[in-house]
């Protein structure tokens, strides 16, 4: 890291991603693995065929495409944050709070 304004997990896992080869591989796998993250979140409080089309409106999102080949922290924070949020309604609160602290570290706001 070469400033002290960012947070340090971002940063960990670019450089760890680097050594295996391109850090678009893993905000694309991020991206497609918020997919059904979405789909379960929204499951757990409607019904299969919202989720259903919540998973597909989330897929053809344009911002999460746009994030996904940005190279930005929004995939990894998002997927954190919505992953820690599907834990909260399974009532895993331990899980989540790791997350969810997890989603911090990577982006503040």
């Amino acid at each position: 890291m070469q400033s002290f304004k960012m947070m340090p997990l971002y940063p960990i896992v670019a450089y760890l991603n680097n050594i295996l080869g391109n850090i678009f591989i893993l905000d694309i796998l991020l991206s497609s693995l918020t997919i059904p993250v979405v789909f379960f979140i929204t499951k757990q409080v409607f019904s299969v065929s919202e989720a259903r089309l919540a998973a597909a409106v989330y897929a053809l999102y344009p911002f999460s495409i746009f994030y996904s080949i940005s190279g930005t922290t929004e995939t990894c924070y998002i997927f954190l944050l919505l992953f820690g949020i599907l834990f909260l309604y399974k009532d895993k609160i331990f899980l989540a709070s790791i997350l969810l602290v997890l989603s911090v570290l990577v982006r503040p706001t």
